[in-house]
């Protein structure tokens, strides 16, 4: 296993050149354990750009970005993340922490406040935050509750010493904003005494020094202070004016003082972050903040030390004569300094004769001591949020005030311009401050130029040496460097050489490795041409066998090829590749046929363009990748390709070639050891494939989306032979959310899932494979036959349409769907289509014929076609084609018996076929085998789930047996799978019947009212409404919505025995017996006419007649399928005639009988009261109530309550 470091190197570089290839978040999250924040930095900041609302990528860009610094943009990355995702508290956890780094405690306490109340963060972290951020609000409230006329204005106390490597301070400091915490800690200015009354006079100013010494100079002017390396600028001295001398400027005090000026910011506006509103209210609190801070400490600091002068400071001697003398005070420390300075001040040097130390000219250039903003000044003096955040110390007043006095003149108004120097006066105060020292020994004379003259220095071979010496370097330093320029040419070409046999073997590790050594070699010799060259192939390859097909890679290299101007015929090649990945097909076959032109022997551009038209579906390809092989034996690639062409047109054998050839060259190759594992999946023994598969597990971790799918689908058809479904079906899964969009892949995907029966699985992955490559037939195919699987034939025409009907399996899936459709116009087309087909064969396919009878016999023209469907059983014995052509045709035609045995050898045959195991539960319906039948419906939906036809058959058994509970359910869960319209409205109305079944005449009329308009005009809708109204004791109603019906021409006899029922119920006893007897006319056998005639011969007191027939309306109830309710009725109507007959006992039996089935008419309950009178009079008493409570507003409800008196 490789490092975790290069892992993540290889992750990074991979993240690089493909954003989309992993997710950003987990990415980030690695490299900022790895302490490597800028890189986690520019992996979020990527993320973001595609998925700007992220809160986890803003709430990682942040944490990276205070690991380098940029607290301002860490704060705006935190606050972006928290408007993302406002009930995350880690998002408001790190903005406090900023918040307290930038000096902001306030906001920072109110934002760590709302984090801890949101809970789920680290709730330990924001604890202690909390506590910061709270402690430092504190000391800056105390700070600004502190006394103004406390604080008196400064002495004129000249300060500490400024380090040894600045020079020493030339003025008293002013007092200047406070330096920055990061800058060099400046010395505390010293202790203020009491401060005066306010009423005290201000001081007066000091008288003028004498003429000879330099007039005191004014404060200077407030400017932006220099960057913390650069020194401060000093100003230049200015003369006392020879008539008048300017009097000493007092020194201002804190009340007096301007306002300073915030220096403007060094960064220019454009480059300034822009924040909002609320973003930028931090740098304003921190600015305060630091300021009040500043002010607390410098009040609690103790009394001032006395400044220190370093002796071994470079000065000159004039400012060695200005130093001012110490002050017995200490000075305060400065609360942001590091070190204290220890030195001590020496003696103080007497006044010369030239009066006293003048002024200092300008504050120091290197150590200032800028005295922090008190909080004891004015509010005017507070710093402004822009000073505040700068890092310039801006000056502590303006000195415009102190400029505007009288002007000095210079050099005392310029009397002795020009003029010698007094030679005597100098002499003197240099001997008073003893720093002359007089000449001793007599005097000498001055030399003549003859007796001074100076001896020759030789420095002629100095030169030469040192020129010598020089030449002798550049031409050393030349040749080095043409040495250095040589070996970094040569380690490129290695790394060239190199990354060409990583990308010749093709593996997905390999090719990243290709990728970074052309990097590598490109940044030692960028000139080279063979490295674009290369990288064309490199990503070219990796667009075509990655799985993704993605073309992110190659739109660089070609602009770097274009660049360098590289003539290669792989640039056209890549350019094909690129216009069909970006779905410019018109573009894509220019280019492509351009790199046919250009190609030549170069194996690389022959793959290149073998592979693309094998995604294309031409049929060059394997003559393009055959010669690339014959150019470059070792292109793993190519090989591998030939076997992908060899496996899916099944020459297993060539296939199997073309991997060995790879393995014997490169043993560990991943892709053709997953290939080798997936072919021999269906042939060697399972367990130990699946032991060789999951060796090769670890790897997956660098292999690319084409080698997880082929690993998971090689594990699913090992588990599938084995028998573990579950784990198979979990296989397939994970192979379709490898992330491969390759058309290839997802027919593979597709295949899996349907060999499963994962019907959902296959279409998705199939119709994938169809929307990226629509010119390949064979990926429609695969789509259009799991359509017809999943009885969808109206969408597998539509898929096939493109396809021409001369192929054979295009016409095949067309007639199975045309089947499924079973329109007249699809079955016709589809009639016509087999003819032809069948024409022009010597020997026709016996699933043609089969196919066509079985057309024929939906479109009811099979009369004299079951001879010739049992002349194909008798040539084709045992094929299930010929069989169910044969029951189908016999089921047309009404021959049961014929279609029962036909499709028990059908099952026997192919038991794992759906349709044979539904026609034959047709058949054994018909045969009146109703528990058979229901076995027969149930198995075919337990082989294929989505089979609706079964679905809906089952649910008209369930009906016909009285089931309504079940059948109800059963409607129900097909209304809510289904896609397809038709079934969904057929799913609608047997739920409507069963819940009439049920009594439940609401819920059913719910139903028939959300039929869409064309689906309500249906005849099956219509019958299904006039049983409703029936129910509901409307027969008026029931009877204007059935007439149309039982009027057309072709009416069924179901329909026309509805309608006499309506006309009965309503009173029209003669009409509704004609309408029966045209009814039984047609099926002598038909139950519900049989019970209606019935009854309305009993109405016109014709009991002979209507006890023949009740016996033949119980003889078709032996041989047809009818819910409890029929026989039920068929016993009341027997009871009935026996009552007319005087026959008591009779009666009482066969209505006995009648009222103890769950469903028997209310009418049965009474006339068992009428049978049991004369006998039995609280039996009968008993009966008469129940027919009241069951119709208490019925025809005999009258005659029941004059009973029970």
């Amino acid at each position: 296993m490789a490092p975790p470091m290069a892992n993540l190197d290889a992750r990074l570089l991979r993240f690089r050149n493909d954003p989309g290839s992993e997710p950003p978040v987990g990415l980030a999250a690695a490299l900022l354990d790895e302490g490597r924040d800028r890189e986690a930095a520019e992996v979020s900041e990527a993320g973001l750009r595609r998925q700007p609302t992220d809160a986890e990528l803003g709430l990682l860009l942040g944490r990276s970005l205070i690991g380098i610094g940029e607290m301002l943009l860490a704060q705006k990355a935190f606050l972006q993340s928290a408007r993302s995702a406002p009930k995350d508290p880690r998002p408001l956890r790190w903005l406090g922490e900023v918040l307290l780094r930038r000096g902001d405690p306030g906001r920072a306490k109110k934002v760590l406040a709302k984090a801890r109340a949101l809970g789920g963060g680290d709730d330990d972290a924001i604890r202690k935050l909390l506590e910061r951020a709270t402690r430092f609000e504190r000391i800056a409230d105390e700070a600004d509750t502190g006394e103004v006329e406390a604080a008196p204005s400064p002495p004129a106390t000249p300060p500490a010493a400024p380090p040894r490597s600045a020079p020493a301070p030339m003025a008293p400091p002013k007092p200047a904003a406070a330096p920055p915490r990061s800058a060099p800690a400046p010395m505390a200015p010293p202790k203020p005494a009491a401060a005066p009354p306010r009423s005290a006079p201000a001081p007066k100013p000091a008288a003028a020094p004498p003429r000879s010494a330099p007039a005191p100079m004014a404060p200077p002017k407030p400017a932006a202070a220099p960057p913390r390396s650069a020194p401060a600028p000093m100003a230049p001295p200015v003369a006392a004016p020879p008539s008048k001398p300017a009097p000493a400027a007092p020194r201002p005090s804190a009340q007096s003082r301007p306002t300073p000026v915030a220096p403007p910011s060094s960064m220019p506006p454009a480059a300034r972050p822009t924040f909002a509103d609320d973003e930028d209210e931090a740098t304003v609190v921190a600015s305060d903040l630091s300021a009040q801070l500043a002010a607390a400490q410098r009040l609690d600091a103790g009394p001032a030390s006395a400044p220190v002068v370093d002796e071994d400071q470079p000065t000159t001697m004039m400012d060695r004569a200005s130093l001012d003398l110490p002050d017995d005070r200490p000075a305060a420390p400065d609360p942001f300094a590091d070190d204290v300075p220890t030195k001590l001040a020496p003696a103080a040097v007497p006044p010369g004769p030239l009066g006293g130390p003048p002024s200092p000219l300008a504050p120091s250039p290197l150590a200032p001591s800028p005295l922090a903003p008190s909080s004891l000044a004015p509010s005017s003096l507070a710093p402004s949020p822009a000073a505040a955040d700068s890092d310039d110390v801006p000056l502590p007043w303006d000195q415009g005030e102190l400029e505007a006095q009288e002007p000095v003149a210079d050099l005392s108004a310029g009397e002795r311009a020009g003029q010698p120097e007094d030679v005597d006066a100098v002499l003197g105060m240099l001997r008073e401050r003893n720093l002359f020292e007089e000449a001793e020994g007599p005097p000498q004379a001055w030399a003549s130029a003859k007796e001074a003259r100076a001896p020759k220095t030789r420095t002629l071979g100095f030169h030469i040496a040192t020129w010598v010496i020089g030449l002798a370097v550049i031409a050393g330093a030349w040749f080095g460097y043409q040495y250095w320029i040589g070996a970094q040419e040569k380690e490129a070409a290695t790394l060239a050489e190199r990354a060409i046999a990583d990308a010749r073997r093709g593996d997905h590790e390999n090719l990243v490795d290709a990728e970074r050594n052309l990097r590598r070699a490109r940044e030692l010799h960028p000139l080279a041409p063979s490295g674009p060259d290369t990288l064309l192939f490199v990503h070219g390859q990796r667009a075509l066998e990655d799985g993704s097909f993605q073309a992110g890679y190659l739109r660089p290299s070609l602009d770097l090829a274009r660049r360098v101007e590289l003539e290669s015929p792989r640039i056209t090649a890549t350019e094909a590749v690129l216009a069909y990945a970006e779905g410019d097909a018109e573009e894509g076959a220019e280019a492509l046929e351009a790199a046919r032109e250009a190609a030549g022997d170069d194996a690389e551009s022959l793959y290149l363009i073998g592979r693309l038209e094998q995604r294309l579906g031409d049929e060059r390809a394997a003559e393009h990748l055959a010669a690339a092989i014959e150019q470059a034996p070792d292109l793993a690639a190519a090989h591998l390709a030939l076997a992908e062409d060899a496996f899916e047109n099944g020459r297993s054998e060539e296939a199997a070639e073309h991997l060995g050839a790879v393995l014997e060259r490169y043993e560990d190759h991943l892709r053709a050891l997953l290939w080798t594992q997936y072919l021999a999946a269906d042939d060697e023994e399972p367990d130990a494939v699946l032991a060789r598969v999951n060796d090769l597990e670890a790897r997956l971790e660098k292999g690319a989306p084409t080698d997880v799918v082929l690993y998971h689908l090689t594990r699913a058809r090992l588990l599938r032979r084995k028998g573990e479904l579950e784990p198979a079906e979990a296989a397939v899964e994970e192979a379709a959310r490898a992330g491969a969009t390759e058309p290839r892949l997802q027919a593979l995907v597709a295949s899996a899932a349907f060999a499963l029966g994962e019907l959902p699985r296959a279409q998705q992955a199939a119709t994938a494979a169809v929307s990226a490559a629509p010119a390949i037939p064979e990926y429609r195919k695969l789509l259009a036959e799991i359509m017809v699987a999943r009885r969808d034939g109206v969408g597998a025409l539509r898929v096939l349409a493109p396809l021409s009907s001369e192929d054979p399996d295009v016409l095949r899936a067309s007639a199975r769907a045309a089947l499924l459709v079973g329109s007249e116009e699809s079955l016709a087309a589809t009639t016509e289509a087999l003819n032809a087909h069948l024409e022009g064969q010597e020997e026709p396919s016996v699933e043609m014929q089969a196919l066509l009878l079985r057309a024929r016999a939906k479109t009811g023209s099979s009369r004299g076609m079951l001879r010739e469907a049992q002349r194909l059983v008798r040539e084709a014995p045992g094929d299930p084609d010929a069989g169910l052509a044969l029951a189908e045709v016999a089921l047309a035609e009404g021959a049961v018996r014929e279609a029962l045995e036909a499709l028990e050898a059908v099952t026997a045959a192919a038991p794992r076929d759906p349709d044979g195991h539904y026609l034959l539960g047709r058949a054994r319906r018909m045969a009146n085998q109703a528990d058979e039948a229901e076995d027969a419906f149930r198995k075919a939906l337990e082989l294929q789930p989505g089979f609706a036809d079964a679905r809906i058959d089952l649910g008209y058994l369930l009906l016909d047996r009285g089931d309504h509970a079940e059948a109800e359910e059963l409607y129900a869960e097909l209304g809510r799978t289904s896609g397809a319209r038709g079934t969904a409205v057929v799913a609608r109305l047997g739920r409507a019947e069963a819940l009439i079944g049920l009594g439940r005449l609401d819920d059913a009329k719910v139903q028939l009212e959300g039929l869409p308009d064309e689906a309500a005009a249906l005849p099956s809708a219509q019958i299904v409404r006039g049983r409703l109204a029936l129910a509901e004791n409307e027969p008026g109603e029931a009877a204007q919505i059935l007439r149309p019906l039982a009027e057309a021409e072709g009416a069924t006899t179901d329909s026309r025995a509805l309608y006499a029922d309506a006309l009965r119920m309503a009173g029209q006893g003669q009409a509704a017996a004609e309408l029966y007897e045209g009814v039984l006319a047609a099926d002598e056998g038909h139950p519900e006419a049989l019970l209606g005639y019935a009854e309305v011969l009993l109405r016109g007191d014709k009991a002979r007649e209507a006890e023949r027939i009740v016996a033949r309306a119980e003889s078709a109830l032996e041989e047809r399928i009818r819910p409890p309710a029929a026989r039920a009725r068929m016993l009341t109507l027997r009871g009935r005639v026996a009552l007319e007959q005087r026959d008591e006992r009779a009666a009482t039996t066969a209505l006995r009988a009648a009222t103890e089935m769950p469903s028997a008419p209310a009418e049965a309950h009474f006339y068992l009261g009428e049978a049991l009178a004369g006998r039995d009079s609280p039996a009968a008493r008993e009966a008469y109530q129940k027919y009241l409570e069951l119709a208490p507003e019925g025809p005999l409800a009258g005659r029941a309550r004059r009973a029970t008196r």
